[in-house]
């Protein structure tokens, strides 16, 4: 999204908000853009109409990117697919079950064990493996969207900034 683009939008919104504060100065403007400008005008611009027709506070950079981030599967639609998987594949083929799930899914179905553990569960133990699914599941995909929503610029000096500190614990000798 250009600049141009942004005040548009921008101007729009103040027409609706119109406290002194909102938006206030060039600052303002400029702050807001520079996290916003990796997204696409036209689903910036939707974000804001949207947010316009349907709330009543103003909104912050976070509610424009968050109504542009997809939203994330539904844990138990990702459970639905381990159990169809199980019915299926069973543990006889286990890489044609593996190879049928979402990415999520996947890494949620290797931190529990594995499919084929999971195909291997006596049937009260299903309760506390779908339980421990959900919760595993729901975190990273809130991981995942808080990921998808921050600017990639911000994302890249964050991730550069944790190697970093990492790089020099270990070559400080200390543990992570």
């Amino acid at each position: 999204m250009t600049y141009k683009e942004w005040t548009m939008i921008a101007r729009g919104l103040c027409s609706i908000y119109t406290n002194d504060k909102f938006l206030k100065d060039d600052v303002a403007m400029h702050t807001w853009y520079e996290l916003l400008k990796d997204l696409p005008y036209e689903q910036v611009s939707m974000a804001a109409q949207k947010y316009m027709a349907t709330e009543h506070y103003p909104p912050t950079p976070a509610d424009l990117r968050k109504a542009v981030t997809p939203v994330a599967e539904d844990w138990s639609d990702a459970w639905g697919q381990v159990i169809s998987a199980v019915r299926k594949y069973g543990s006889w083929d286990v890489k044609a079950a593996e190879d049928s799930f979402e990415p999520r899914t996947a890494k949620v179905v290797r931190s529990l064990g594995g499919f084929r553990r999971i195909c291997e569960l006596e049937h009260d133990e299903m309760d506390i493996t779908r339980a421990n699914f959900r919760d595993i599941y729901t975190r990273m995909a809130e991981s995942d969207r808080e990921q998808a929503t921050m600017p990639p610029r911000l994302r890249s000096m964050i991730n550069e900034m944790l190697c970093n500190s990492g790089t020099k614990a270990l070559q400080e000798g200390e543990k992570i």
